[in-house]
């Protein structure tokens, strides 16, 4: 039987993955911070097993996930899909909670891929898949942080992609647009304390930002359309390097900064929320 470890997979794109998978036949360790809805998910499917995990702690990745490996392993297909997205100005954003952001988005999804490149190597076959994100492509005003720990996440694949050929292992991207999931409430909760300061500098864009994420988030994919994307990522035999999966609209950002001038893609995105400049 295949064994496939899924982080942040008590919702959204991780649960939704850890169900597709376990129909799929695979024995899945589902990563997560929260029990309740980790073992709401092990009772909804068979295959799964949970396992509490918070990604921010790299002692606690060692001391759970070594005995797990050993058990379980090797693993035949890794889906880093844990992380979670803040807003606000980059003058804005309090440094403990960016330094967070990148332990959950980044540096936990390296220690991960580590642990278990070991297992795949002498295998000689796995499949890494890391979600990723449109923000990964192209930046956005007042979400630099969030897009920062997603252009890192891209630089570290494509390096992967080629480091891990040799032994038989594919890496893949996955960039979804938005999902229909308590992505943005989660973002919120985060977010929230920066876009209500009211003494900010950024205040009044701040108000034209909400519109925005509410307009952008109308035009939402179901994280079962991405679990499928990523399902079918590591049952190819030669899987592609990127799988995007959002609605047409959201080729435009990535599309422009790639293949026109700066100042194009600098005054659509300033003209959507009011920053004119001088």
């Amino acid at each position: 039987m295949q064994v496939a470890l899924v982080t942040g997979a008590s919702r959204g794109i991780g649960r939704a993955t850890s169900k597709l998978l376990a129909h799929r036949g695979f024995r899945v360790l589902a990563l997560a911070r929260t029990k309740d809805d980790l073992n709401s998910l092990a009772a909804e499917k068979s295959g799964i097993l949970p396992t509490v995990l918070d990604l921010t702690d790299p002692e606690q990745i060692d001391e759970i996930l070594d005995p797990l490996l050993e058990e379980h392993g090797p693993v035949s297909l890794l889906v880093n899909n844990a992380g979670y997205g803040m807003r606000g100005a980059i003058e804005d954003s309090p440094m403990a909670e960016v330094r967070r952001l990148f332990e959950v988005n980044l540096f936990s999804l390296l220690h991960l891929t580590q642990k278990v490149l070991p297992g795949m190597r002498r295998a000689r076959q796995g499949v890494i898949v890391n979600v990723s994100s449109v923000a990964g492509l192209a930046s956005t005003p007042f979400g630099g942080i969030y897009s920062a720990s997603k252009f890192a996440l891209e630089a570290a694949s494509d390096a992967l992609r080629l480091e891990a050929r040799p032994f038989g292992i594919h890496v893949v991207l996955v960039e979804p647009g938005p999902v229909t999931t308590n992505f943005t409430t989660a973002a919120a909760e985060v977010s929230d304390p920066i876009l209500n300061r009211r003494e900010s500098a950024y205040h009044r864009y701040y108000k034209k930002l909400q519109e925005t994420v509410s307009w952008v988030h109308d035009k939402s994919v179901s994280a079962e359309v991405v679990a499928g994307t990523i399902l079918q990522a590591s049952q190819s035999p030669r899987p592609k390097a990127r799988y995007r999966v959002h609605k047409l609209l959201f080729y435009v950002p990535p599309f422009l900064r790639r293949f026109f001038p700066s100042w194009v893609l600098d005054r659509i995105l300033a003209g959507r929320l009011g920053l004119s400049g001088q």
